[in-house]
């Protein structure tokens, strides 16, 4: 009996563990995504009636490129199930392609998304849109990169 419970309960903590694990991590991405909503508005001098806009249209943009991002994974899958279980050239070849297809379209919806914005922001705010993306991408990369070598004790 005790080791029923005992081994019940080892297989139900690393579950659990687990499951916290996920709820702080979309916590940061929350916060983080927020912190990003804020200096935008900030940076882009957005008016009520243009952020609801904007960020309606942000949303619709992100859940596309979500699902292209899963999409992506599936062929990574496979592409290396394929690279490990054997010489078929004609999948492989299959997978890659659409792979690469797959990145086209990313780009060209991309493309879309920013040129679709002309009739909610102005050309400069485009254009401060575009800085600003690369810059935020840019700054967190780095902070997280700082995190990881003070953690790792490379820096004093």
């Amino acid at each position: 009996m005790k080791t029923t419970i005992l081994f019940l309960i080892l297989l139900i903590l690393p579950a659990t563990y687990s499951q916290d694990m996920m709820k702080m991590h979309k916590g940061r991405i929350n916060k983080l995504e927020q912190l990003e909503r804020l200096k935008l508005i900030d940076v882009l001098n957005l008016n009520e009636e243009t952020t609801l806009r904007y960020f309606a249209r942000q949303k619709k943009f992100r859940n596309q490129m979500e699902e292209y991002k899963k999409e992506g994974k599936k062929l990574l899958k496979k592409m290396r199930y394929l690279i490990k279980n054997g010489d078929k050239k004609n999948e492989l070849k299959s997978a890659t392609d659409n792979y690469l297809v797959l990145g086209e379209n990313i780009a060209n919806k991309k493309t879309e998304f920013i040129k679709s914005l002309s009739d909610i922001l102005t050309e400069k705010q485009i254009a401060k849109l575009l800085v600003f993306e690369m810059k935020f991408k840019e700054d967190i990369r780095g902070l997280l990169f700082k995190r990881m070598e003070k953690m790792h004790g490379m820096l004093p």
